[in-house]
């Protein structure tokens, strides 16, 4: 799902689609996507706000595959549901590329 980013003193994987990203953006986008820890025992039942997302796609053109689909998204959604949801979220990030 990521891309292995390797230096000589540290390892990191970076997500599909963000590599192109400007700094900046890719945090924003990072922190976005990121699931907040779980509010109960239970994480699993815990909802997962999609509001930073929105925040994130509203910089995005209109038309933007990624911001039509979010924008459609309640709120929130379960986390599995959200984790579903993810792997085609990042398929949709911009990228500079194309």
């Amino acid at each position: 799902m990521g891309r292995d980013v390797s230096s000589t003193s540290e390892r990191r994987v970076v997500p599909m689609g963000t590599a192109r990203l400007e700094s900046e953006d890719r945090k924003s986008a990072a922190s976005a996507f990121r699931a907040p820890p779980p509010r109960s025992p239970r994480h699993g039942d815990a909802p997962v706000s999609l509001r930073p997302l929105k925040e994130f796609v509203q910089r995005l053109s209109p038309e933007h595959p990624l911001r039509v689909v979010l924008m459609d998204e309640p709120d929130e959604i379960d986390r599995a549901e959200y984790c579903v949801k993810l792997t085609v979220w990042l398929r949709l990030l911009p990228n500079q590329d194309h």
